[in-house]
């Protein structure tokens, strides 16, 4: 029983640090794809640092996240469960920008934040997503000026009025910038669908 125990305990850990590795490395793509370092992915508390500035978010957002993992790790009662709290709803704005960057609604930003470990790697490994830095996002996530920015990116997709002044295209095979006019890609050469 005992040597059953140990043999689930040794899965478990090959299972978890599995997929720690397959989480940065898709965050290492994931910052490629925003024109960032790889290596920036696996320094701990500077990749939260990186990918609040590759989300546009203000500054202060990356503080807020980190000091959940600060509280938990000094083990200081009566704060962790406020901290822990913002420092979700900040991953989520962080995600949420990041997902208006990859062209996403807010669903997939929801699926970003409670699920990290398998939509990081999905973002950062497949070639369906590409991070499009013109998209003009808020420093605060969905809240800009006391409203929400997901009520004007729904009248702009009800056509109530346009937003096409930062449209690009991008290659899916290399996610370089595209001309408007473009058939094949200037970078990799592959025929634009």
């Amino acid at each position: 029983m005992l040597m059953l125990l140990g043999m689930f305990g040794i899965f478990a850990v090959v299972i978890i640090l599995g997929l720690f590795i397959l989480y940065i490395v898709g965050l290492w793509n994931l910052f490629q794809k925003a024109g960032r370092k790889g290596w920036e992915a696996i320094i701990p508390f500077y990749n939260t640092w990186v990918l609040v500035e590759i989300s546009g978010l203000a500054w202060w957002y990356a503080l807020i996240i980190m000091l959940s993992s600060l509280i938990s790790i000094k083990d200081i009662e009566n704060f962790d469960f406020i901290v822990s709290i913002a420092s979700v709803v900040a991953t989520f704005f962080a995600y949420y920008n990041i997902s208006k960057k990859l062209h996403k609604d807010v669903g997939f930003a929801i699926l970003m934040t409670l699920f990290p470990v398998i939509m990081i790697p999905l973002v950062g490994l497949s070639s369906n997503y590409q991070f499009d830095d013109s998209v003009v996002v808020s420093e605060h996530g969905p809240i800009q000026n006391g409203t929400t920015q997901m009520d004007t990116s729904n009248a702009v997709h009800n056509g109530c009025f346009s937003d096409n002044t930062n449209q690009k295209n991008f290659c899916s095979y290399c996610g370089n910038s595209l001309d408007s006019n473009s058939k094949y890609c200037g970078h990799c050469g592959k025929e634009i669908k």
